[in-house]
């Protein structure tokens, strides 16, 4: 019976932990380190610096931290692919190494693309050039290169009457062939050739890439295409061999990322330890069960040349959390993690999650038709996304909820019959609304005073009887006192209302004494958050109707005959995908609400640390 008690507890509670205090000498510290790296079982807290200084990094942290960097900037350039690999003992020098090796590789064919990719310009330029003066039917040879001539070869936007040119110059030549000019003539007057131009909207064609070229631009055009082909090859071929380069030196580049990781964490780990003149002080926290292991190791490690202390935590120490739930509440851990984890000694409440989250989800979709519909879409979502395993297994537990209360409600698709016979049911949601609203107040009050009950237990453990009554059982003497000055008033009950009044008065009185006048300004909250589980049939409600809404216009549709039918049915898969899908999000929101709102005020403070020990993977 004691051991029950026990397993119950500790389900309700994170691991307990012990707090560590270990003094070693400098030259024992990099044996310190390497054993609780090894042990991944110690969260260490930082030491912030007081009358002790903080510790320094062992003399290979910066060349690990640079390898790092350049192994890490290899992978992402070589876009190295995520292979199995094995870890290997190491050598820093052979490494850093063969790290060179591997980046000048990668920046000789990164440079020669660089080269190509400004050859593949030119060439592109060339091109575009050859287009633009082709119209005009000239060699390129003939464009340039004149001592005594000056040449404009342009665009216009609007045609050149040649007139215009001889007034300023007899001595020109004028070509233009659609919107292309060139003008040749005899230097002297540029400048007012140019303003003419201008007038004209001329835009002037660069023909530097021109240079040294002969031929026509049909001819250079298809040189140029072919120059452009080969380079486009060899550019091909230079970043082939860059991702053969990553498939090749992958499962070393990833092998040597994950050791310099670690490697880098030990080196860094004194940046974390209090140093004095000739010795090093290491606090920390480690899970009661594993301090046996730990102590043994630290000692054989050091040849017992530390000094180990292990003690309870302290009132207030942020001890570190790690949540310790039996596999059917820990998914329900994803919810903590949206929303804080609990204190170090606060109840855990994933366990509760895990009763009333499907319950309430089951209540709001309570049919067994969208239930199973639901239960086959998570399933296969948590095959195809497994990092999302523990969201997908929330709302697998709920869609159980669903098609358990679907059966309690009898309803499948919305129906209530099926091929003209009544499905068995507990309560209608249709016909027996009101004591469905009694049941929803009935839920309420059941998982609010189990919040407030939670939350006595916590108080209990961290001030006391007298405090805990006061700030928490005080709730449920309230509710008791209303309860029975309503009953005794509308005459249901034969007691004099004074019962309940005086249950009231003393509520009162406990509620100040426990959380002060906050306490008294929340008392009609209490009331509120019970009326809210109005919402777990409320919500429900509009689902049902939804869906009988959703028949009526398929089975009208179907009575057409004919295409109608096939449009009927079109209206009833659609129309419950909409209601399946509004119900998972309504049945989803409104369950965390009822949750995080109504039932974690009760008794929850979270801001808890997640533990993370020093070493442990992920």
């Amino acid at each position: 019976m004691h051991s029950k008690r026990l397993s119950r507890d500790k389900m309700l509670k994170a691991k307990r932990m012990q707090k560590l205090t270990l003094v070693c000498s400098q030259a024992r510290l990099a044996d310190v380190v390497r054993t609780l790296h090894s042990l991944g079982a110690v969260h260490i807290r930082k030491h912030k610096k007081d009358e002790l200084d903080i510790g320094e990094p062992f003399p290979e942290a910066e060349q690990t931290s640079s390898l790092l960097n350049r192994t890490e900037s290899l992978i992402a350039q070589l876009a190295a692919p995520r292979k199995d690999y094995q870890k290997l003992r190491r050598n820093l020098a052979e490494d850093e190494a063969e790290v060179a090796r591997i980046e000048q590789a990668h920046q000789d064919k990164q440079q020669k693309i660089s080269l190509l990719e400004a050859e593949r310009a030119e060439i592109r330029k060339l091109r575009d050039v050859l287009e633009r003066i082709a119209p005009l039917g000239l060699h390129v040879e003939q464009l340039s290169g004149y001592g005594s001539l000056a040449v404009f070869v342009g665009t216009l936007k609007k045609e050149l009457a040649s007139q215009k040119v001889h007034a300023i110059t007899k001595d020109s030549a004028l070509m233009q062939k659609e919107n292309i000019l060139a003008l040749f003539m005899r230097k002297g007057k540029e400048e007012q050739i140019a303003k003419l131009l201008q007038s004209h909207g001329f835009q002037q064609i660069d023909l530097s890439a021109l240079a040294g070229k002969k031929g026509s631009p049909s001819e250079l055009q298809r040189s140029a295409a072919q120059q452009l082909e080969d380079v486009e090859k060899r550019m091909a071929l230079a970043r082939k061999y860059i991702t053969f380069m990553g498939e090749k030196h992958a499962k070393f580049l990833l092998s040597l990322r994950e050791h310099l990781a670690e490697a880098l964490e030990k080196a860094e780990a004194p940046l974390q330890f209090a140093k004095s003149d000739f010795a090093y002080l290491v606090t920390g926290f480690a899970p009661k069960e594993k301090i046996s292991l730990i102590r043994e190791q630290l000692e054989k490690a050091t040849r017992n040349s530390i000094h180990l202390m292990i003690s309870e935590p302290g009132k207030h120490d942020n001890v570190p959390i790690e949540l310790d739930n039996p596999r059917g509440a820990k998914p329900f851990e994803f919810f903590l993690d949206l929303y804080a984890l609990p204190r170090y000694q606060e109840i855990d409440p994933s366990l509760f999650m895990a009763l009333t989250f499907p319950l309430f989800f089951g209540i709001i979709l309570g049919d067994f038709g969208y239930g199973a519909v639901c239960l086959l879409l998570f399933l296969w979502l948590r095959s195809r996304f497994p990092k999302a395993k523990a969201l997908m297994n929330i709302f697998i537990y709920s869609s159980l909820g669903s098609i358990v209360f679907g059966f309690a409600f009898g309803e499948f698709f919305g129906y209530e019959e099926l091929f003209g016979y009544a499905i068995p049911r507990l309560l209608s949601r249709v016909n027996q609304i009101d004591l469905l609203m009694g049941f929803a107040v009935a839920v309420g009050v059941v998982h609010v005073n189990w919040g407030v009950l939670a939350g006595f237990a916590n108080e209990l453990r961290s001030h006391g009887f007298v405090h805990a009554a006061n700030a928490k059982l005080s709730w449920i003497v309230l509710e008791a006192g209303v309860a029975l000055l309503a009953l005794s008033l509308t005459g249901i009950l034969s007691l004099h209302w004074g019962l309940g009044a005086a249950l009231l008065a003393l509520a009162v009185i406990m509620l100040y004494k426990g959380e002060g006048i906050p306490g008294l300004v929340e008392i009609p909250g209490i009331f509120s958050n019970i009326l809210s589980y109005l919402r777990l049939m409320a919500v429900g409600m509009a689902s049902v109707m939804l869906a009988v809404v959703v028949n009526q216009f398929a089975g009208e549709f179907a009575a057409g005959g004919g295409a109608m039918i096939a449009a009927g049915v079109l209206v009833f898969v659609i129309g419950h995908t909409i209601n399946i899908a509004l119900g998972i999000l309504g049945g989803g929101l409104h369950s965390l609400r009822l949750e995080y709102v109504e039932f974690f005020t009760k008794f929850y403070k979270g801001g808890g640390e997640r533990f993370k020990p020093f070493g442990a993977k992920g």
